[in-house]
């Protein structure tokens, strides 16, 4: 839905990246733990990491420990984090508004890609 045209319901972002890595470039290395990372969905033109926050890998003490770390060194490298839940996508209007702020992002960034006009195009996902 994120790299789907507007016009057949969707967002039109340029590229969603699933796990690739990114590499921490020498004068920031000083700042993190690692040497890379892999974002789950990256919009690397928006500088954007979309984080899957699934309930049953990321509730325990450790895990939410970890993620933030891992979370603050990815922000160090000028990365913004959006956290994803079930609870996001599984409700149409949640999903939304994630899109929206970062359409409104890409446009706060002078991105030239067709920014969608009309919820009316995606009204068939609310059915869904």
């Amino acid at each position: 839905m994120a790299t789907l045209p507007c016009k057949k319901g969707g967002y039109g972002f340029k590229e969603l990246e699933l796990n690739p890595k990114v590499e921490v470039k020498a004068e920031q290395r000083h700042l993190t733990r690692a040497d890379s990372y892999h974002p789950d969905g990256y919009l690397r033109y928006l500088m954007t990491d979309l984080e899957y926050e699934s309930n049953e890998f990321h509730t325990s003490g450790t895990a939410i420990a970890r993620d933030k770390a891992r979370r603050n060194d990815i922000q160090a490298l000028g990365i913004e984090v959006k956290d994803v839940t079930w609870e996001i996508l599984s409700h149409i209007e949640s999903l939304d508004l994630l899109f929206e702020q970062l359409l409104d992002k890409e446009h706060r960034m002078g991105q030239h890609s067709p920014k969608c006009v009309s919820h009316d195009n995606r009204a068939p996902f609310r059915r869904i």
